[in-house]
């Protein structure tokens, strides 16, 4: 005797293959945020400015955490800057590193140059052109060269004509950096891994 035949389902009971997918994403974010926030090696902070678009756009929500060792050129990172603008809060930042400890920087028509070689980042739509726009507030240096100093790190914005940034404020000490922005969490349709 035959098998019967499978029990038709209406179409509105399948859930597409990529709902599915997107879900168990979801899902996995949701945990790996949970267990991050509940070990006290993980932040969450939202984006309040255009500095660093695309990579991070104002009303992102972000996860930092300070696991993964040093720090490198290229990663996105949340720090304190005390006193920058207002003397009487402490304000949170976050930018690009570019520049490690004792390396020096030249931005040329817009490229890097790391210790005397063109050293290009970037971030989801290409290399990232550093265009500085001085104001009478923020002149430009007039040899626009930087030396890091021991212990600290260059920061930029990706953004750059609309990043305050190290070329305003100086180095960034590795003590001022809260931890590495590793994923956008919300909102949905931005959720992911940033670069």
């Amino acid at each position: 005797m035959p098998p019967p035949p499978p029990i038709p389902q209406k179409e509105s009971d399948r859930t597409p293959v990529t709902i599915k997918v997107l879900l168990v994403l979801l899902t996995l974010c949701g945990v790996t945020l949970g267990i991050c926030l509940a070990c006290g090696t993980g932040r969450t902070f939202s984006i309040q400015s255009g500095s660093m678009a695309p990579a991070l756009e104002r009303g992102d929500y972000v996860l930092v955490t300070r696991l993964g060792g040093k720090y490198r050129r290229g990663d996105i990172v949340v720090f304190n800057a005390p006193g920058m603008r207002d003397p009487k809060k402490n304000e949170v930042f976050v930018k690009r590193i570019v520049g490690l400890p004792g390396e020096t920087l030249r931005i040329i028509d817009g490229a890097l140059n790391i210790n005397g070689v063109r050293t290009p980042l970037y971030n989801r739509t290409g290399e990232i052109n550093y265009i500085f726009i001085p104001t009478a507030m923020f002149p430009m240096r007039a040899d626009n060269v930087y030396t890091v100093s021991n212990g600290s790190y260059f920061l930029l914005g990706d953004n750059s004509p609309h990043s305050y940034d190290s070329r305003h404020f100086g180095y960034v000490s590795a003590d001022a950096i809260l931890g590495r922005v590793i994923a956008c969490y919300a909102p949905w349709n931005r959720a992911g891994a940033v670069q």
